[in-house]
């Protein structure tokens, strides 16, 4: 089963500006998940100054599903840290740059969808819709001078729809 937060958490373990190193006492983890928006105000408070830039997935998940199609909404927030809240520049400068390293993860998840020699991991990110015109927003300031930019991505993933006899208790 293709993951999208795995595959986020690749990105920015390949991205130079993160180098993420996975891991709870990792001293450079640059990926996280948190339940939703309100988990995320609540998580940036726990964010170290040298966490930034970073990229946030809320694990929480909306979508719709069809007749074998699940199609689930992903929320993604790239995060930058400014020195200085009270300084409107500086807070505009971390959008711009959080906006940036958005833009360079759906360049990448682009070239992904193009190149994936793999079939089993293009088949994950081939139905992630990348449209030519999508909306995303920046937000912020958080706790400690993080602001950051978020943007959802829609994806199709076919399900089966078969009856599998060993998931249940027989009679």
């Amino acid at each position: 089963m293709f993951r999208f937060d795995k595959f986020v958490e690749q990105w920015a373990m390949k991205y130079k500006p993160m180098q993420h190193v996975p891991g709870p006492f990792s001293k450079n983890e640059r990926f996280f998940l948190t339940d939703t928006y309100m988990g995320m105000v609540d998580f940036v408070t726990t964010l170290q100054p040298e966490s930034s830039p970073c990229v946030v997935m809320e694990s929480d998940q909306e979508g719709s599903m069809t007749d074998r199609y699940d199609n689930p909404r992903y929320t993604l927030y790239f995060m930058v840290r400014a020195e200085k809240m009270s300084d409107g520049v500086a807070a505009y400068e971390a959008k711009l740059e959080a906006k940036m390293h958005m833009q360079k993860f759906m360049n990448w998840l682009r070239a992904m969808q193009e190149k994936e020699e793999d079939e089993r991991r293009k088949e994950g990110v081939r139905n992630i819709r990348i449209e030519d015109n999508m909306s995303y927003q920046t937000v912020g300031p958080f706790y400690d001078g993080w602001y950051g930019v978020y943007i959802s991505l829609d994806d199709t993933q076919a399900y089966s729809r078969c009856v599998i006899s060993d998931d249940y208790l027989q009679d």
